[in-house]
């Protein structure tokens, strides 16, 4: 019998309303994004810049593609945002450049009349910002594609253009990179292709331009003769347009080496080549990016390095050139002085080569800076990731600075893995100096071991004692391994990860559109998706896992229960996997991008590119909701809400209401011992934190039917509120001499100062026994007390009595608890005789006889006296016979009633039950089933 009624009171809390907080939000780590507008070029954060370029003023533009932006750097060395708002989007035209919203500007250029024109990659268009300020699209439609040739260039399609460059009469020349092609836009805005056939290739010199086959090429310009070249980026090659179409190599072998300096250029070879410039004397340069170089074709054909020592990193600066470090670079800019201009992208800064050959830094910062002080001082650069350990040490991937980060309870963050360049290596060395390429996806083991996906690198690194290893992954691209060592496994953009409680680790292998998960015995299989193709899509809800469609599956969450959630991206749901089932099944989102169904079901909700996820103690999931720029939570009962976000993008509201926030790209989501929400903010390069203000009250219902109050002393009460106790639910235990504690895990009850019984502690509800030392009140005061906060008092009226029936649906109606003569469940299935007895559960009896006011936390030993008040119970209608009311055997404050149902009762599975205690009722809507 008792433990029926712990089975029942224990489903009663699980499925009681679920309480989210009104949460407050601020900074966790990183400073608020700020880009350093206005202020000194060099303590400015760039984020990827990409390309730049200078005017004949010796103004600098810069393409600063992550945070999509144009920068320009004045000649005083202040900087300035031009065109975008650090949001990626879709602007109208003829608006102003600085409050449009641009996606992924790649280059930039500015024409002979002075205008700045820009790649905005994202929405396949080329624009400028025109004399007045206002922003113009030049060519492209924003759709991706090929079309329009012989037409007006504003109605052709561009399949994300990588560069510009413009000839001496105006002519605008885009490298339509995703097409394969070059095409001209003329001072009479018709475009034509003029270069590249749409098929990726390659050919011996002499093909003729419109046939020519180039391989994603990412750089162009034009000489002051008007010949083009082009850098051929995955054919290693720099190739040239003369004035009759035909085409030629001038330098790089095909094969992806670095050699040839101080040798003629054809003889060179080159490790794919991304920019390319041309000086007033005809000397062509080239960032030569996989070999972290920038070289010089000079006019007689000789190549040599002007910057760059070959290796990754950054260092140099005031030093010579030749002998500094660069880390990807890209786009290149010379000026009338001869000085030279760089993109150092993966060190997110601008630096300049003189004509004497000394390199500085002309813009940009450390954008990784902090460690050792406080989090919410540092910088991060689009962090993906983040985890708590179980001490509360808070792990965070720092994406684009290539860096594992930690931040301890103190607050200190510090680098436990990447040395911020990009790469692959260091597998059993110290973490710390190993290579990572744009991690993502992080999780910690029950021993405290962290991995990592290690995303550009297509594996999962372990980092066990500050050594890191590859745990899956072979680092080349595939879908193959199954069932073998995850070791041997191919992965293409392990995107999230997961633990279990059972020690299995889920991947989410996003670019294969599967789950992999990896078994304690190390070997690999396929969890969900579709394993034999990889293909993207949607299908295969209520059916095994395995056999369904994903598409790009981006965030993961196990529950305890064994159930694993799925954020499906590109779907836009969010999907579980039933650990009893063994099904997968949607539970939020409709398919549909958009934002609708706060309030409503969540699988009747709509999502916009839904990506980390978490689960609380109290098993509600929060979902970052990317596009829709909010933290969205989907509550155990299948409600869905908004945690934070006001759907517009931006940074802003640290201090205030969380749901009037302004976040950017939310990523991840992680949840603290203690219940406090904390999600990666990417675009705004923070992590930030969900908390409540403190300990808060909010209804107080008997246990049994889910009424609120008045209360009852020896009644069992449920309290609903926030930060009432552990992240995690916790039910007490009886000792030996039969009590209840009056302290659980941090949490106290106090009616009038009186600490009550508790039978059940969480984050959201406490169940508690209320103490028979109201008897004496009209009213009292309830507070809740956890880790010493305490709440503002909640005041309810105290009754002599307050019966509720349990019913097995914990629903305070319907079918109530209560066993058959024989002790089975009473259910439609399983119904009592009519004359045969049956036992029913409640609470809130009230004072007994005698009273419990013996000095001891009230009602808290066993056995209880019988109720002071007569006991009554109708069937029916009908009175029935009472052979038993008192103290349920074994359980503290459960009211056992034995009656016997009248014989004269018309067989129904729903004939109603009702209990009194002297003239207090009990809930209409409990029923018995009666054969």
């Amino acid at each position: 019998m008792l433990q029926y009624f712990l089975t029942v009171l224990l489903l009663a809390l699980a499925a009681q309303a679920q309480i989210i907080p009104s949460y407050t939000i601020r900074a966790a780590v990183g400073v608020p994004h700020n880009n350093g507008d206005f202020g000194q070029a060099t303590s400015a954060v760039l984020a990827t810049p990409r390309g730049v370029a200078v005017d004949g003023a010796g103004n600098l533009y810069i393409s600063d593609a992550t945070d999509a932006r144009i920068r320009m750097v004045k000649a005083d060395g202040s900087i300035a945002t031009i065109a975008g708002t650090g949001s990626s989007g879709k602007s109208a035209e003829q608006v102003p450049a600085s409050s449009a919203e641009i996606s992924i500007p790649s280059r930039v250029a500015v024409s002979p009349a002075g205008e700045v024109f820009f790649t905005d990659s994202g929405n396949n268009r080329i624009r400028k910002i025109n004399k007045s300020g206002n922003i113009v699209t030049v060519a492209g439609t924003g759709v991706a594609g090929f079309s329009g040739d012989n037409g007006a260039a504003v109605n052709a399609q561009l399949n994300f253009p990588r560069d510009i460059a413009f000839d001496s009469a105006g002519n605008l020349y885009i490298l339509d990179t995703n097409n394969l092609r070059v095409r001209r836009v003329s001072v009479d805005l018709f475009i034509t292709t003029v270069a590249g056939i749409g098929v990726p290739g390659s050919d011996q010199d002499g093909v003729v331009a419109t046939r020519a086959h180039f391989n994603y090429p990412r750089g162009i310009a034009v000489d002051f003769g008007n010949n083009i070249y082009i850098a051929d980026t995955l054919n290693h090659r720099i190739r040239k347009i003369a004035a009759d179409g035909t085409v030629t190599t001038i330098a790089g072998s095909g094969n992806p080496q670095f050699a040839g300096d101080g040798g003629q250029s054809i003889f060179s070879s080159i490790n794919m080549p991304t920019a390319i410039v041309a000086d007033q004397l005809g000397n062509i340069f080239f960032s030569d990016t996989g070999n972290n170089r920038v070289r010089e074709i000079s006019a007689r054909g000789v190549i040599s390095t002007v910057a760059g020592f070959g290796d990754p990193g950054f260092k140099g600066d005031n030093g010579a050139a030749v002998s500094a470090y660069l880390n990807g670079p890209e786009g290149l800019a010379v000026d009338a002085q001869d000085n030279i201009y760089i993109a150092d992208v993966n060190n997110h800064r601008i630096r300049k080569v003189t004509f004497t050959g000394r390199i500085s830094t002309v813009a940009g910062s450390d954008t990784a800076a902090g460690d050792g002080g406080q989090a919410t001082a540092a910088r991060l650069l689009s962090p993906s990731g983040v985890v708590f350990d179980a001490a509360g040490n808070l792990y965070v991937t720092d994406t684009n600075n290539n860096r594992v980060r930690r931040i301890n309870r103190e607050g200190v963050i510090s680098t436990i893995a990447g040395t911020g360049v990009a790469g692959y290596s260091g597998d059993g060395d110290l973490a710390i100096v190993a290579q990572l390429n744009g991690p993502e996806g992080i999780a910690v083991d029950r021993a405290g071991n962290v991995y990592v996906g290690d995303t550009g690198n297509n594996v999962v690194r372990k980092i066990s004692g500050g050594v890191i290893s590859t745990f899956a992954g072979t680092g080349t691209v595939g879908n193959q391994g199954d069932e073998g060592a995850a070791t041997g496994a191919n992965l293409f953009n392990p995107t999230a990860l997961a633990f279990d409680r059972g020690g299995n680790l889920y991947i989410a292998d996003s670019a294969n559109n599967r789950v992999r998960r990896v078994g304690t015995n190390g070997l690999i299989h396929n969890f969900a998706g579709d394993a034999a193709r990889g293909f993207p899509g949607f299908s295969g809800d209520g059916g095994t896992p395995s056999a369904a469609q994903l598409n790009y599956p981006r965030g993961l969450a196990a529950a305890d229960n064994g159930d694993v959630y799925i954020s499906d991206f590109f779907n836009n749901r969010v999907r579980r996997v039933s650990a009893t089932t063994s099904a997968i099944t949607t539970v939020a989102g409709t398919g549909i991008p958009g934002y609708a169904g706060d309030g409503g079901l969540g699988n009747q909700a709509l999502l916009y590119l839904p990506a980390g996820l978490a689960l609380d103690g109290g098993g509600n999931l929060y979902i970052a909701d990317t596009v829709n720029e909010r933290v969205r939570v989907l509550s155990a009962n299948g409600s869905i809400n908004t945690a934070a976000g006001n759907g517009a993008s931006g940074d802003g509201g640290d201090g205030g209401p969380a749901q009037a926030a302004y976040l950017n790209t939310p990523r991840d989501v992680a949840i603290d011992p203690l219940g406090s929400v904390y999600f990666a903010d990417q675009d705004n390069d923070r992590v930030r934190k969900l908390g409540v203000s403190g300990t808060e009250v909010r209804a107080v219902v008997n246990a049994a039917s889910l009424v609120p109050g008045p209360v009852a002393p020896g009644e069992i009460v449920t309290l609903f509120g926030v930060l009432l106790g552990p992240a995690t639910g916790l039910s007490a235990q009886l000792t030996a001499a039969g009590s209840l504690p009056a302290s659980l895990a941090g949490t106290r009850i106090l009616f009038d100062g009186v600490a009550a019984p508790l039978i059940y502690v969480s984050a959201n509800q406490v169940s508690a026994i209320v103490p028979y030392s109201t008897f004496a009140r009209t009213t009292t005061q309830i507070q809740a007390e956890y880790l010493g906060r305490q709440s503002a008092a909640f005041t309810l009226p105290v009754s002599p009595a307050n019966p509720g029936i349990f019913s097995i649906n914990a629903s305070g109606v319907g079918p109530g608890a209560i066993l058959n003569q024989d002790g089975s469940i009473n259910s439609p299935g399983n119904p009592a005789a009519a004359g045969s007895i049956i036992v029913i559960y409640a609470t809130g009896e009230g004072l007994t006889n005698p009273p419990r006011i013996d000095g001891q936390p009230a009602g808290n030993v066993l056995p209880l006296p019988a109720p002071l008040f007569s006991v009554g119970v109708n069937i029916a209608g009908r009175p029935a016979e009472i052979l038993f009311a008192g103290a349920a055997p074994g359980a503290v404050g459960l009211l056992q009633v034995n009656a016997r149902i009248p014989a004269a009762v018309v067989p129904s599975s729903t004939v109603s039950v009702g209990i009194s205690i002297g003239s207090f009722g009990s809930q209409a809507g409990i029923t018995v089933a009666v054969r």
